[in-house]
């Protein structure tokens, strides 16, 4: 269970206890969930980097995502508090996202989920 500061910090409302997921719930939703954690994990790198990273760059390195998708899991990672979004300049319009201290709270759980991956691939046999 978390302790009331650590929720407190990242503005997170204690979890209510109910039989639908308890702690659990006070985890970002995972709606689009097979690019959520792809794009959060390339915003961190730009992030310790102290620079922002551009939609397009976004885009080029989650291979496989469609920009409606992208659209989407930006706008609920924005809303989530996870990333902030900066506008800079109107012509042409340059954007770049960034994490948040929430988000950068998340780091340490995207890096074991990482690692266990990995080990989940060098275990599987090879076709």
């Amino acid at each position: 269970m978390f302790h009331r500061s650590f929720l407190y910090q990242y503005g997170i409302d204690e979890p209510q206890r109910s039989s639908r997921g308890g702690a659990y719930t006070i985890a970002p939703s995972c709606d689009g969930g097979k690019w959520k954690l792809p794009l959060l994990w390339h915003i961190a790198e730009h992030t310790e980097a102290a620079c922002g990273v551009r939609y397009n760059a976004l885009k080029r390195a989650v291979h496989g995502i469609t920009n409606t998708m992208l659209n989407k899991c930006l706008a609920e990672c924005e809303r989530d508090g996870l990333i902030t979004r900066e506008e800079r300049g109107k012509r042409p319009p340059h954007v770049e996202y960034r994490l948040t201290e929430r988000g950068r709270a998340l780091l340490p759980a995207l890096r074991e989920l990482y690692i266990w991956g990995q080990g989940l691939l060098e275990k599987t046999p090879k076709e």
